[in-house]
């Protein structure tokens, strides 16, 4: 029973998340508030450095909002072993994306764009492996 809410919860969440996400987007560019890459500390601009800022939250949301829905009909163990990864992985994405620059610097030389590409894809990559794992895994147990 509690998996069975866990389940609706996460996808509620992801739902909610990517849909506000894509609100926020599309205001963005209703009113001409276009994003660019070009943000820094010298006189950021806010509202584009913003609006990239939730381009690459909605990246990621959409991607749990997939993953979620493909295991909600899924077996609670294969949704579990999902949903722990996802969490632990979800603050790292943040966490990277917050504090990586906006352009390579020398401590750094990939910029935020490419990080989160990067990150998205690893993402999309072991969450597929670790549902098809999990699920070939119990697929004889009953």
């Amino acid at each position: 029973m509690i998996d069975k809410l866990a389940k609706k919860i996460v996808l509620q969440i992801s739902i909610a998340c990517s849909v506000c996400l894509m609100l926020t987007a599309y205001m963005q560019n209703y009113f001409n508030l276009h994003s660019g890459s070009e943000c820094g500390f010298d006189n950021p601009p806010i509202i584009a450095c913003s609006s990239t800022l939730l381009g690459y939250f909605l990246l990621i949301f959409l991607s749990v909002l997939l993953f979620s829905l493909i295991t909600y009909k899924m077996r609670d163990e294969v949704f579990l072993s999902w949903k722990k990864f996802t969490f632990i992985y979800l603050f790292i994405y943040l966490f990277i994306v917050l504090i990586s620059p906006w352009r390579p610097a020398d401590f750094s030389p990939l910029a935020k764009d490419s990080n989160t590409f990067f990150m998205f894809y690893l993402y999309s990559a072991i969450s597929l492996f670790l549902v098809a794992y999990k699920s070939y895994q119990l697929r004889g147990k009953k």
